[in-house]
Parts: structure tokens; sequence; C-alpha cells
């Protein structure tokens, strides 16, 4: 006989996941955006990226195979192009950047093959041959990325985003295993 289906409210396993991160010492706002993604995930129907990897992120962060306490760190910087290394810290997020006037190809938010399962928001992109590049050889990164509330080819682009452009310190979490 099948195990019954147990049914969490969203809100509830959300919280329980946030008190489990905050337990293994990440920050509360990284704890808070973490445990959101990952009960994200799981309500969306990517469970590989959800609850099903929860126990591992947990796992990593407690033996020191993943570090809550680092901030990525740019490591080149090529005109509008930058190259950043996470530091064994959670991720991904591409978040508030302000790209424009890149006439190369493809110019703005580029995936390269083997990306998915990130979340792209709050960028304002503009005056570039493509502003989004999923890349798409081999997968559907457009289904495995949330993209949401960019600004891609709005000119002016709202200055409450160029005004934020930059770095950030907050992170999400999509380890690797």
């Amino acid at each position: 006989m099948a195990e019954p289906v147990i049914r969490v409210p969203f809100e509830e396993a959300q919280k329980k996941l946030e008190d489990v991160l905050l337990a293994t010492g990440l920050r509360p706002e990284d704890a808070r955006l973490c445990a959101r993604l990952f009960a994200e995930a799981s309500r969306d129907g990517v469970p590989s990226h959800g609850l099903n990897r929860f126990a591992g992120f947990v796992r990593s962060l407690r033996d020191g195979g993943a570090d809550g306490h680092v901030e990525p760190q740019c490591v080149a910087a090529t005109g509008a192009l930058e190259q950043w290394d996470g530091r064994l810290g959670p991720g991904p997020l591409i978040a508030g950047n302000h790209i424009h006037d890149n006439r190369g190809g493809p110019g703005g938010i580029y995936l390269d093959e083997g990306s998915g399962f990130i979340e792209i928001t709050g960028n304002a992109v503009y005056k570039v041959p493509t502003p989004m590049n999923y890349n798409n050889r081999a997968q559907d990164r457009a289904k495995t990325c949330r993209e949401h509330d960019n600004f891609f080819n709005i000119q002016p682009p709202p200055a409450e985003v160029v005004g934020q452009a930059g770095a950030r310190s907050t992170r999400q979490a999509v380890p690797g295993e």
C-alpha cells in the first residue's frame, strides 16, 4: 500500500526550512531567501531543486562543502562583463544589473551551456543585441529558470533599478551536489 501524501501549507513549509537554515548559522536574510527558493521549487514542480535537495544542502553547510558566510567575489571585469567566484556560497541569483550599450553579441544576460535553475530579476538591459540569452542547445532553460520583473529594451529604465545596480550581499541557494 502506498504511503499517504502529507500536504503542508506553503508558508508553513517555508518557515520550517528557514528555521533549519537559521540553526546552521546562516544570516537571517539569507536563510529567508534560501528557504523561499527551496519551497518555491517544490511548489512549482521542480522537487530536484526543492525539498529533495534541502537535506543535502544543510549537510553541505554543516560539513563545509558550502559556506553560508561568504560573499561572491568579482574576479574579472571587462567593460560590461564581469566574472564572479561564488566561493562555495549559496547561489545563484542574477539581479540588479544595469547592462546597456554593448553592441557585441549577445550583449545582455547570457546563460552558458549547462546553466539552469537561476533566478533572474530586477535587471535593466537595453541597447544590446539580445537582452536575455538562454543558450538553449540541450536543455530548456526557459522552463528551469525563474525570470521575472526585468526591464528588457525599456528606455529609459526605471531609476530605482539603475540606482541599485551592482553587487549585493543577499544570495539564494541552489547548491550543487
